[in-house]
């Protein structure tokens, strides 16, 4: 099937967007590093159904959440995204499928999202099906854990550091790599 393609240049900062999809998956790619930075506005971007590939993508500074995932209806491909400083939290995923690869987040949160104290990632209600896996992360310096799950996830050379109460819950069934070694975090 064909792709809708949205370009996001930079260096200027956008704003930010819901994201609704029907039909032919949507590509928003980033270039020229291309920036969301909402402030005061809200979350960063929200994306609500459909299948979307977000790639090469900084989000930041956003007062609320910097990306959100929410509902099954959702499919996301985050390739080489940066979420950074947003003040509730970097990347909220609600039962929405996710495919999450090459991405950093710092100094988010701390958010809270019902019981969840969070600041990089959490993932509620994980699927049971795929695509649902974070590779090559580098979830550091968060302001609360850096990742916290309602139940495990697939995942592969996530590095967590520095991030206060938890680098990852336990709920996630995942350890951290070591710094260092090859395939540890995000490159």
């Amino acid at each position: 099937a064909s792709k809708r393609v949205v370009l996001l240049r930079g260096p200027d900062a956008h704003l930010n967007a819901e994201v609704a999809v029907s039909g032919a998956p949507v590509v928003i790619a980033g270039q020229q590093q291309a920036e969301i930075a909402p402030g005061a506005l809200g979350t960063g971007l929200n994306i609500t159904s459909g299948t979307v590939y977000l790639r090469s993508l900084t989000v930041r500074n956003s007062e609320q959440i910097g990306v959100i995932l929410d509902s099954a209806n959702t499919t996301a491909y985050l390739r080489n995204i940066t979420l950074r400083n947003n003040a509730k939290g970097g990347l909220l995923i609600n039962a929405a499928h996710f495919d999450v690869r090459n991405s950093t987040l710092s100094q988010n949160g701390p958010g809270q999202t019902g019981l969840a104290t969070w600041g990089g990632i959490l993932i509620l209600s994980p699927p049971a099906t795929a695509p649902n896996t974070l590779q090559s992360i580098s979830a550091v310096d968060n302001k609360a854990p850096g990742i916290a799950c309602a139940s495990a996830v697939s995942a592969q050379g996530v590095l967590a550091t520095n991030n206060p109460v938890s680098n990852i819950t336990d709920a996630c069934a995942f350890t951290s790599c070591t710094a260092g070694t090859s395939g540890c975090g995000a490159p």
